[in-house]
């Protein structure tokens, strides 16, 4: 039975809003809720010239009340959103179970959009001889460092979709490092991030040496891998769960978290925002704040192969079109 209804958490964001635009193509039928915060006129207008079906759910992240009574209405949830908020992820679960306890025709849907921060190595920022590269074939969560990030959401989620009481099926997706340009003027959570601790170290930095990287993947390409997972849910409603995790990441080059910042600094320092040009170690002050998530998830290598959304059909399309290193300039000098 196809869906009729599906509420986005992150539709203005930048993976959101080329999913919007595919839902518009591949799902015309499937009305749209998406939550939105500091609701304008604009706005929405930017987002219904993006997918004619959507309707405007106000609210933020931290509305778990909002989030929760919309899941209930909906058949299909999907979160590109901050994938470590919990509480966003404990509201919809919330809504998606009273919404399987009423509704015995259909099995609910949540897709998950989370980090390969789970499979991070903790180097530290240090160059190491071998870096294992993972695959989703046969991946469990039970198989990553047991204090890695996203992982207390994601072991919810995963419980929920292995549940035989008021189930839901569940998929997670693992991104690695996000790149390209969004449909609104944000160039992913990365870039402002780097650029706001630059500004304030006075020069672009890392998490210790950085000789570390995460396979890359096009923006574009995570949005048609949302899709390509959802048309796989569809079809069997005994699918999710233990059965729903993906990595997407391409076998394009990739490129270091010192490269990257490297780049950054230089055109930091031409517009006079950093006091040098390239990119340095960011001191302890700086970085230890933000302790182990800091260093686990900036310090560490996260290489994987999208072994199951392959045999999905699924191809990193945009990724060989536009790889990496051929965007970053342009990437960076909207996204600061």
């Amino acid at each position: 039975m196809a869906p009729a209804t599906a509420l986005i958490i992150g539709a203005t964001g930048f993976v959101g809003g080329h999913l919007c635009e595919l839902l518009a193509t591949k799902h015309p039928q499937l009305r749209l809720l998406c939550l939105m915060r500091d609701t304008t006129p604009q706005k929405a207008n930017d987002l219904n010239k993006l997918n004619p079906s959507v309707e405007i759910v106000e609210g933020t992240l931290e509305d778990s009340a909002i989030i929760s009574a919309a899941a209930e209405k909906v058949d299909v949830v999907i979160h590109v959103a901050h994938s470590d908020y919990a509480p966003s992820v404990q509201a919809v679960l919330a809504g998606l179970r009273k919404r399987a306890s009423t509704d015995s025709h259909r099995t609910p849907i949540y897709q998950h959009m989370s980090g390969l921060g789970v499979i991070a190595d903790n180097v530290r920022g240090e160059k190491v001889d071998f870096v294992k590269e993972w695959t989703d074939v046969g991946f469990r969560l039970d198989d990553c460092p047991k204090d890695n990030t996203h992982l207390a959401s994601d072991r919810q989620i995963l419980e929920a979709g292995t549940r035989s009481q008021d189930g839901i099926q569940t998929a997670i997706l693992f991104p690695g490092l996000i790149y390209g340009h969004g449909k609104t003027p944000r160039s992913g959570a990365w870039v402002p991030f780097y650029s706001t601790f630059a500004k304030a170290a006075g020069h672009a930095g890392t998490w210790g040496p950085v000789e570390v990287s995460q396979y890359c993947i096009h923006v574009r390409d995570v949005a048609a891998a949302v899709l390509c997972v959802l048309g796989y849910l569809l079809e069997d409603a005994t699918r999710g769960g233990s059965d729903g995790l993906f990595f997407v990441t391409s076998q394009e080059p990739t490129m270091s978290w010192r490269k990257i910042n490297s780049v950054l600094g230089d055109i930091l320092y031409a517009r006079g925002l950093v006091r040098v040009p390239g990119t340095q170690p960011f001191p302890e002050g700086v970085a230890d704040p933000l302790g182990h998530y800091g260093w686990s998830l900036l310090g560490s290598n996260g290489h994987t192969r999208a072994d199951r959304l392959g045999g999905l059909g699924w191809n990193a399309e945009w990724s060989k079109k536009e790889p990496l290193r051929d965007v970053v300039n342009k990437m960076l000098e909207i996204g600061i």
